[in-house]
């Protein structure tokens, strides 16, 4: 595919910040040119994938609710979606727990419309949904970023801030110990990135100023591991100040995990990257590592990745692995990859993604076999198959 950005047009039927185009002020924060293979995915990373929705064209079904239903009935709903299926499936949802494959009649009926949301509809959604005691866990974080896809990242961040605040007073069922709105808090540092730093500054102040209010009434909840699962945790990465990010975020034997750290700045990122061992039970890369940390994130990766998946299904997690180291043309991704054809639980896989990025990759697993990298035998062996493959 050649290297040419998409047009307004299309980044505008994208939805939510994809709108706002490779120029505008939140995709430069983290935007780095050629990263990914594409320019679509270079802007898709500057904006947080993969912990965030993309809208596609209209499908076109001829059963749009059956497409919806079809497509909901998974067990995690797909990163992309069409935009007329993302609003049926949204209005379906917001009427709480949906039991597949016959949802309440209600939500049928709901479904029937993919007219465009007002912003007082994404709120009036969220509040209702996600005020519940225990939101509809499988698809909660999807309409999270659905909501924020066809409507806006304010109004995501507004009423989740609202949601806490209630908690707080004692008119909301968020405020007990609970994994399920702890995790869904915690997404939301993802969405406030989409917002220009001038947008965002009200959000990250109120979200600072709430949490204060919580340290007040419970001093110990950002320091008591008791309380890592009391949803206003989730405030110290949604406030950007790196102390409260690094008192509150979770870690295991005193380490902070990746998934808050990559929060911190750059530098302090990568002092928590260097220090990992082996991955931990349930842990997974993310391609946002190699945006917050740059290259040598991959680096450090290449001495561990064989270890996701520990005590769970090592095949699902490799394939994870290479969903997401995969989207980067980088030396380093080149590396990894070439390891894991040799190594890994996904050997084809990662073989195919190196024939189908040969013009990348042979040089790099040419200078790589004659070094002393860890990958270096992975190299030579690949280097082998891939010339097999062709003769």
């Amino acid at each position: 595919m050649p290297y040419q950005r998409l047009s307004s047009a299309e980044l505008a039927a994208m939805g939510g910040a994809f709108a706002a185009g490779y120029e505008a002020e939140r995709a430069q924060q983290l935007f780095v040119p050629e990263l990914s293979f594409t320019p679509s995915m270079d802007l898709s990373l500057a904006l947080g994938w993969p912990f965030l929705l993309e809208l596609e064209p209209p499908s076109g079904a001829a059963d749009p609710v059956q497409a919806t239903l079809d497509r909901l009935a998974v067990d995690l709903p797909a990163r992309r979606w069409p935009v007329d299926l993302a609003t049926r499936a949204v209005r379906l949802l917001a009427f709480g727990y949906v039991k597949f494959p016959e949802p309440k009649p209600a939500a049928i009926e709901a479904a029937s419309s993919d007219a465009p949301f007002a912003r007082s509809e994404v709120k009036s959604i969220l509040g209702t949904y996600f005020a519940r005691p225990v939101p509809g866990w499988r698809h909660a974080p999807w309409l999270l970023g659905a909501l924020e896809a066809l409507g806006d990242s304010a109004a995501v961040l507004e009423t989740m801030l609202d949601t806490l605040e209630a908690g707080l007073a004692g008119t909301s069922p968020w405020g007990p110990i609970n994994a399920k709105p702890s995790a869904l808090v915690k997404l939301l540092a993802h969405v406030i990135r989409r917002l220009s730093p001038t947008d965002a500054e009200p959000f990250r102040a109120r979200a600072g100023a709430l949490l204060s209010a919580v340290v007040e009434k419970r001093p110990t909840v950002l320091s008591d591991d008791k309380y890592r699962l009391v949803p206003y945790r989730g405030l110290a990465l949604l406030s950007g100040d790196e102390d409260k990010i690094r008192a509150g975020a979770a870690r295991i034997d005193g380490q902070l995990l990746t998934r808050d750290a990559m929060f911190l700045s750059r530098t302090s990122f990568l002092e928590v990257m260097r220090a990992l061992g082996p991955p931990t039970e349930g842990e997974q890369p993310s391609a946002q590592w190699v945006v917050v940390g740059g290259a040598e994130v991959l680096d450090i990766e290449l001495r561990r990745w064989h270890g996701y998946g520990v005590n769970m299904d090592k095949p699902a997690a490799h394939a994870y692995l290479l969903d997401q180291y995969g989207v980067f043309r980088l030396d380093g991704a080149v590396a990894l990859i070439a390891d894991m054809a040799v190594r890994s639980q996904v050997k084809e896989s990662a073989l195919a993604w190196l024939n189908e990025h040969a013009e990348l990759a042979e040089p790099v697993l040419a200078k790589l076999s004659k070094s002393t990298s860890p990958a270096a035998p992975s190299a030579e062996k690949v280097l082998e198959r891939m010339a097999n493959q062709r003769s």
